[in-house]
């Protein structure tokens, strides 16, 4: 059995220290619906390491294909192929899909550790030439979202 995943190496080569990513989502949003939350996460659905990694891996032997490895893709030219061949349009935070993701990368980790977590994706898209350094630099100047974006975040996931 297969997996489809959207990942590819052309926009996500660099990847920040397991410590920092995918590992961590868990703990933190438990640590903050244990401060903030009402409502039960009974039915939340989290995947964990062991799942991931291990168990749906080789116990129940499915192998991830990310499709986009297989052609030349290039961020941008998606991205435009998409807006002129259907209604989508760009997230407003390129990097940032889901309520939790965009408060633990616009908020949480750069309001509170003053840390950018956009910098490897930037970084990516740097090495295979998807962008340029300079460009990279001021588009860091601005932090993920502003303090209205970030307030409204921070209450959203906490309710």
């Amino acid at each position: 059995m297969f997996i489809l995943n959207g990942g590819n190496h052309s926009a996500e080569c660099i990847r920040e220290p397991v410590e920092w990513g995918h590992m961590n989502d868990i703990s933190m949003l438990r640590g903050i619906h244990r401060q903030f939350g009402a409502n039960p996460l009974n039915n939340y659905p989290m995947l964990g390491f062991f799942h991931q990694n291990l168990y749906y891996s080789y116990v129940m032997g499915l192998r991830i294909v990310k499709a986009l490895d297989l052609v030349p893709y290039k961020k941008q030219v998606a991205n435009e192929l998409l807006g002129k061949e259907s209604s989508w349009e760009q997230y407003q935070h390129s990097t940032m899909r889901t309520a939790l993701l965009v408060f633990n990368e616009g908020c949480w980790c750069y309001h509170k550790f003053r840390y950018d977590r956009r910098c490897h994706h930037y970084s990516s898209l740097i090495i295979t030439v998807q962008i340029s350094r300079e460009a990279v630099l001021e588009l860091s100047e601005c932090p993920p979202n502003n303090e209205g974006e970030a307030m409204y975040d921070l209450k959203y996931v906490a309710n």
